[in-house]
């Protein structure tokens, strides 16, 4: 059986060659987002219906920081 840390590993690994396979960009930064849009990017996915059901409280700061993280 896989630890924890390892099944995440190999899933993280496993999405990473699908998303090579498929051609997706590495970041949401090839897709054009810029610093200068996080702000807005993150007011408007906090208001969404997603983030009260996601079971992980996010704040405005929180998703502008999982966008920084995924540029």
């Amino acid at each position: 059986h896989l630890s924890t840390a390892d099944a995440a590993a190999r899933s993280y690994a496993a999405v990473a060659k699908l998303k090579q396979e498929i051609g997706l960009p590495p970041g949401l930064g090839d897709l054009g987002l810029k610093e200068e849009h996080i702000g807005m990017v993150a007011s408007e996915a906090i208001q969404s219906g997603n983030v009260p059901v996601n079971p992980r409280r996010a704040c405005v700061e929180d998703l502008g920081a999982i966008l920084r993280e995924a540029m």
